[in-house]
């Protein structure tokens, strides 16, 4: 049963979700693939610096700066 303001069907008690999805064609594909390229170990902060910034990396060191993007005027 769909519910007109939700995006997506909502949960009935009478579907077996796994009879759902093997219905589908998703049904057998990988949730998720993962790319990590090696990275070579460089320079680090200190601990309580690294602590501060989130990583002990200088070069993963991207912090969020949002608002400060975009210009309104």
């Amino acid at each position: 049963m769909m519910n007109a303001s939700a995006p997506f069907p909502t949960k009935r008690d009478d579907v077996n979700p796994r009879s759902v999805m093997d219905e589908t064609c998703l049904a057998g594909a990988a949730l998720a693939m993962v790319y990590s390229p090696p990275q070579a170990w460089g320079a680090t902060y200190d601990p309580a610096l690294g602590l501060e910034r989130g990583t002990i990396f200088p070069e993963l060191d991207k912090p969020w700066i949002g608002g400060d993007v975009c210009d309104d005027n």
